[in-house]
């Protein structure tokens, strides 16, 4: 396809741009020069493809660091066009620069401007610059404009402004444009803080000789505090004459306004960023509250805001009313079913009124058709500076579910309170029939006789049902005939009941058979035989007395009021039957327990006049055995034969009449009764030892004694038991070179245990049952001297002390013996 004439080439584009008077070129992002026309080129002073690919500001170093750098490089950074002023000294005169981006780096335009003379500046540049101040929207936007305005209008080489520290003691240098010789930096020092102190325009010639040309400070500012200091630099051999000083000052009053202005605008935009970000913590605040909120204007009542609860409670979105008359918007309804009036909603009360509402409950028409109670509380917020009323707030709490859980307690609470009062009633009803069996008992507790507690369970029973009649029977062959009796019978039915019921009849044959008590309600329409016979009861109950599983009595009685038992009568009446069924039974045990008890002591008597009998007619065979051992004794002088038949004639009737007393003691252990005392075990030991010191004779024996208690019992009997006991130890361990007997106590409850140890021969344990039997030896008479009785008399005189025996050893090893006695 044939390219149209019309079209441009690239060639004719190059050829374009190099046609224009002004410079163009345009750059990379790394500031490398990607194209340049001619014009360009000469500014650079050097051809085109020499400067192609390099770094502009190695190129034209003189320009960085200056307005054009500055410019250039927001151009770059913002990738916002930018069109500014720029004293070009290297053409003889101030510029216009306009800079845009182009691909990824900008592209620069510089167009020449006819020169003002010093001191003419035009009034459209002046008009131009009040613009551009106006509309700056920030300090180094306006501070730029001033600067240029002294390049292009005023013909500075360069500038600077200087800004007032904080502490308004320092100056800080803020921005510069175009050149400034170092020296006149260096002397700008003293005319800038001098310019900053007299508030008036400082003119600093050049010393003579010196490149530098003219530098200028102007006080920037419009209030009694300087912002800062406005300084130009001029050219060497230029002198700003008046009318340049003149547009000097009035560009340091409209950048001292603007910067003013924009520091106001700065203040008053953060104080509004400020007071935002507080209206939306607020906001967050209100959101997070589980309450809806609304708050409105006092007096019109105009809602102006509301939270998100508002919508989770009601279900529909809120509503910013207008006025108190907009209030109606929302559907509440009174107790008694009204709608809520504008003017009755709590918020409008308090805006109209100054009412202060607290939990006032409404029941409210929700956004998705249901319903429910919400509680409403409102009041005045005044206003922190003059008290007067400034808003209205009112609260709003789903208590929906809070009544529902109320009905459902109170409902449970209903339920309770009859669970207790039912409760108390069967408490009551036990209460009566403990109480019952409690006076029935002390009254009886030590009675025995069947007569006195039959009667006293009929008067107890009666006075506790206060109605209709007790009685007991008692069964008297085929017959269940009345015994004693209380309360109010007719005449015939106790003539009935004492002549008896038969046996089989089932209103004694049930609870007879069943050991359960028989309750009948509605007595007269029960179908039972007596009914029709008894008319005058209205219930009737009768209660087995079984003792050993037979029933020997029937407890009945009869209510003439009632029809009905209640639990009450019936714990009663089973309070009493059970009591009397346990009386009846102690009193059949006593009886035996006394039968018993003769019988035990007839034994006993028998026993001892026994021992009386056996001892005298043991005790004088033996006495003649000892008379005819002496005589013959004397008979037989010389005869060593038969002196030594003699010698153990004499002593086997002498352990003859030591077994006679054992056994007489032994026997008499078992009868009468404990005489009892406080008994020091301490002492009675120490008393025993005595005794037993003249038969030790030249024996060495380690006697161990600890502390032992204080107890109740018969000093006589227990010093018998020390005697066996430490008399065996001493007998026992006589074949040690050196024995040890040991006597301890110890608790166990609430009985002291006593231990007698010796290091003796010891026993088979196998055989320990043995020891404590009468006769029961381990040992032969030739080993060791005895007659048997000891230990069954300790094991006699412990039980009657309430306590027990027992032993241990290991032949060889010696032996242990501990008894118990009550604490």
């Amino acid at each position: 396809m044939n390219r149209e004439p019309s079209l441009p080439t690239p060639l004719d584009l190059s050829a374009l741009l190099d046609g224009l008077p002004d410079p163009l070129f345009t750059v990379d992002a790394g500031w490398r020069l990607t194209y340049l026309n001619c014009q360009a080129a000469d500014l650079l002073g050097a051809a085109p493809a020499e400067v192609l690919g390099c770094v502009l500001w190695d190129c034209c170093p003189q320009g960085q660091d200056s307005a054009l750098d500055a410019e250039c490089r927001w151009v770059m950074a913002t990738r916002q066009e930018r069109q500014f002023g720029l004293a070009d000294a290297a053409r003889g005169g101030p510029a216009e620069v306009r800079a845009f981006p182009y691909r990824d780096g900008i592209a620069v335009q510089v167009c020449k401007l006819a020169a003002c003379q010093p001191g003419e500046a035009g009034p459209e540049a002046l008009l131009n610059v009040t613009r551009a101040l106006a509309s700056a929207s920030s300090q180094p936007e306006a501070i730029r404009a001033a600067l240029a305005f002294g390049q292009t209008a005023l013909g500075a080489a360069g500038g600077a402004l200087w800004q007032l520290g904080g502490d308004g003691t320092g100056l800080i240098q803020r921005d510069t444009l175009g050149e400034l010789p170092p020296e006149g930096l260096a002397n700008g020092v003293r005319p800038v803080t001098d310019a900053l102190s007299r508030r008036e325009e400082v003119f600093l010639s050049p010393s003579p000789g010196t490149p530098a040309g003219t530098l200028a400070a102007v006080a920037v500012g419009t209030g009694e505090e300087p912002w800062g200091v406005l300084t130009l630099i001029f050219g060497a051999g230029r002198t700003p004459d008046e009318a340049t000083r003149e547009t000097l000052r009035t560009l340091a009053a409209q950048l001292g306004q603007a910067l003013e202005r924009l520091q106001a605008a700065e203040a008053g935009a953060q104080a509004l960023a400020a007071l935002g970000r507080e209206r939306a913590r607020l906001s967050a605040i209100l959101d997070q509250m589980p309450a809806a909120i609304w708050i409105a204007e006092v007096p019109g009542g105009r809602i102006i805001a509301g939270n998100g609860a508002i919508e989770r409670i009601l279900r529909a979105p809120s509503r910013l009313s207008a006025s108190v008359d907009h209030y109606d918007e929302y559907l509440g309804f009174h107790p008694d079913g009204r709608p809520y009036q504008a003017h009755e909603w709590p918020l409008a009360r308090t805006v109209l009124t100054g009412e202060r509402v607290e939990n006032e409950e409404i029941e409210m028409q929700r956004g998705d058709g249901t319903r429910g109670f919400v509680q409403y509380s409102s009041a005045l917020v005044r206003d922190g500076g003059s008290g007067d009323p400034a808003l209205a707030v009112v609260t709003g709490v789903d208590v929906t579910e809070l009544r529902e859980l109320r009905a459902t307690l109170e409902q449970r609470v209903e339920g309770r309170t009859r669970e207790l009062v039912q409760r108390n009633e069967d408490l009551a009803a036990e209460t009566a029939a403990l109480q019952v069996f409690a006076n029935f008992t002390e009254l009886v507790g030590r009675e025995t006789d069947l007569a006195v507690l039959t009667q006293a369970a009929t008067s107890v029973l009666h006075r506790a049902l206060g109605d209709g009649s007790t009685g007991y029977y008692a069964l008297d062959g085929d017959l269940w005939k009345q015994g004693p009796w209380d309360g109010d019978m007719e005449v015939g039915t106790l003539a009935a009941a004492q002549a008896g019921f038969p046996a089989d009849l089932p209103l004694f044959a049930q609870p007879a058979t069943s050991h359960e008590a028989l309750f009948v309600d509605r007595w007269r329409s029960s179908g039972h035989l007596l009914a029709p016979h008894t008319p005058e009861y209205g219930a009737i109950a009768v209660y087995p007395v079984v003792v050993q599983g037979q029933t020997v009595g029937q407890l009945a009685a009869g209510l003439r009021e009632k029809t009905r038992w209640s639990e009450r009568d019936r714990a009663v009446f089973r309070a009493v039957g059970r009591a009397l069924s346990l009386a009846t039974e102690r009193a059949e045990s006593a009886r035996t327990l006394a039968t018993k008890q003769r019988q035990l002591e007839q034994a006993n008597r028998d026993l001892e006049a026994f021992a009386s009998s056996v001892s005298h007619d043991l005790r004088a065979p033996v006495r003649h055995m000892g008379s005819f051992a002496g005589l013959l004794r004397r008979a037989v002088p010389d005869n060593p034969r038969a002196l030594k038949y003699v010698d153990v004639i004499e002593q086997s009737t002498a352990r003859m009449n030591a077994l006679i007393d054992s056994l007489l003691t032994f026997a008499r252990l078992g009868t009468g009764e404990v005489q009892k005392a406080d008994v020091a075990l301490n002492e009675l030991v120490d008393t025993v030892r005595a005794e037993l010191a003249p038969e030790l004779g030249e024996r060495q024996i380690d006697w161990r004694v600890g502390p032992l208690p204080v107890v109740r019992g018969s000093a006589a009997l227990l010093r018998q038991v020390f005697q066996n006991l430490l008399g065996n130890a001493v007998k026992y361990s006589r074949t040690r070179e050196r024995a040890v007997i040991e006597v301890w106590a110890e608790t166990s409850g609430h009985d002291h245990v006593i231990h007698v140890r010796d290091n003796g021969v010891g026993f088979d344990p196998a055989f320990r049952d043995k020891l404590f039997e009468v006769f029961g030896r381990l040992h032969s008479a030739q080993e060791f001297e005895g007659d048997g009785v000891g230990l069954a008399s300790v094991e006699r005189i412990v039980e009657r002390h309430g306590g027990r025996v027992w032993a241990e050893g290991q032949p060889g090893e010696g032996a242990t013996f501990s008894f118990t006695l009550p604490g």
